[in-house]
């Protein structure tokens, strides 16, 4: 098998669905030698921000000399994205010799009775297979929807939680309110084990407080009045660090991301950063300060080009596009914004995406790359039944060129499914 029949295997099991549940993992793993149970992870669960947070702890361990994986999900533009050693993307023949030997276990077990299993356990345990050959001395582990019947909880002891910021989302699997999808999320706390809580509302740091505590955790609550925003401007932001103690030698810092929630995303790192300091672990002054400085994150309030002024984000849920309306007016508020926004059916966001219309004058809705994906012209439909009028759809990425706005203060934001901006950041970067 080689990388691209290798691809495509794992793709074309999208046709068993999602099925929550670890009883397949728990058995593909176990044929493949339990290659988890020889792994340290950080286990990472959220509504949003998991994808900034797991970033930003990879290249800082990575930075304090630790050999570093990254598992995430979903991909923005290429499927190796989602397994990293030390920040590089898995080769494509390691990725094609690992799913040539975990597809012959899934034909052994699916001939034995077994149910096959679906895309994200398969991507798991190759995840899983991989890290373990290349020795990693901990893994940076995404949970892909919820957490108590995802397949990275198949973990059993992680060197440290940490729940980012929850939010409704996913209601048809995680449940229709958000103490429910709460306690799905929270349930990847393990028996004694530290977490690491981004500021949540009241409701949902409550289950996460009984959680901890049935388990008998150490919970680290992040506080937000331990970080002050000083100055923001389109290369990034400079923060106050002022926590009661630290064992850092850390206080005003630049973070080379745009948006305040990416503030209490670097907030919730640099606690994550004290526990694990604390452990034990060589992380130092210069190894935060160096990723914050440098740090990208593609996909996420991210500009590719300054003539036309374009900005992609990755906002596909209510809290997603809430900030991003409230980033736009804090960086762009004397622009003239189109936006081109695409999403998928089961997403429930209307009131966040009138978050959005005062600040447009136009909007062309996209159809993402994804078989849940909404039509570009039921998406325009949509949105005129909400009240904004000026909108039209676009079917094709490659079509927006005649409708991107030019000239000085005018910006054209694309924000939407991540199926999307992938395409949208792919089409660009090559022009």
């Amino acid at each position: 098998m080689n990388y691209t029949e290798a691809v495509t295997y794992i793709h074309d099991t999208y046709q068993f669905g999602s099925k929550l549940g670890l009883e397949n993992i728990e058995r593909l793993l176990q044929s493949l030698g339990n290659p988890h149970e020889h792994l340290k992870f950080i286990h990472i669960a959220g509504t949003n921000g998991k994808g900034s947070v797991s970033t930003l702890m990879s290249l800082i361990l990575k930075s304090s000399g630790l050999k570093t994986g990254l598992f995430t999900s979903p991909y923005l533009e290429e499927f190796r994205e989602r397994i990293q050693v030390n920040n590089a993307y898995i080769p494509k023949s390691d990725l094609a010799s690992i799913v040539t030997i975990v597809k012959k276990k899934i034909e052994m077990l699916v001939s034995n009775g077994h149910p096959h299993p679906t895309e994200f356990e398969v991507i798991t345990a190759v995840a899983m297979k991989y890290f373990h050959e290349q020795k990693v001395d901990i893994v940076l582990l995404e949970v892909g929807m919820g957490g108590r019947l995802d397949a990275t909880n198949v973990i059993h002891r992680p060197e440290l939680v940490i729940l980012t910021s929850i939010s409704m989302d996913h209601s048809e699997y995680l449940g229709d309110t958000i103490e429910k999808i709460a306690a799905e999320k929270a349930a990847i706390i393990k028996p004694q084990c530290s977490v690491v809580v981004y500021p949540q509302t009241s409701a949902v740091q409550s289950v996460i407080l009984a959680e901890a505590e049935s388990k008998a955790s150490t919970l680290h609550l992040v506080d937000p009045l331990a970080i002050k925003i000083l100055e923001v401007n389109s290369q990034g932001q400079k923060l106050l660090y002022q926590p009661e103690s630290s064992v850092f030698n850390i206080q005003s810092f630049h973070l080379n991301l745009l948006g305040k929630h990416q503030s209490l995303n670097a907030l919730t790192v640099l606690t994550a950063a004290e526990v694990l300091a604390e452990k034990g672990y060589p992380i130092t002054t210069t190894d935060i300060e160096t990723t914050f400085n440098h740090v990208s994150f593609n996909g996420r309030m991210e500009i590719l080009s300054r003539s036309p002024f374009i900005l992609i984000d990755g906002a596909h849920n209510s809290d997603g596009l809430s900030c991003l309306a409230e980033n736009l007016s804090t960086y762009f508020k004397d622009h003239t914004i189109r936006l081109f926004f695409g999403m998928l059916e089961d997403k429930h966001i209307d009131n966040a995406l009138k978050d959005l219309f005062p600040l447009c004058e136009k909007i062309i809705t996209l159809t993402p790359d994804s078989p849940r994906a909404k039509k570009a012209e039921d998406t325009a439909a949509h949105i005129k039944n909400l009240g904004f009028d000026n909108v039209t759809s676009c079917e094709h990425v490659h079509e927006v060129d005649p409708l991107l706005l030019y000239g000085e203060r005018t910006l054209n934001a694309f924000c939407g499914s991540l199926y999307l901006i992938g395409k949208v950041r792919t089409y660009f970067t090559n022009r």
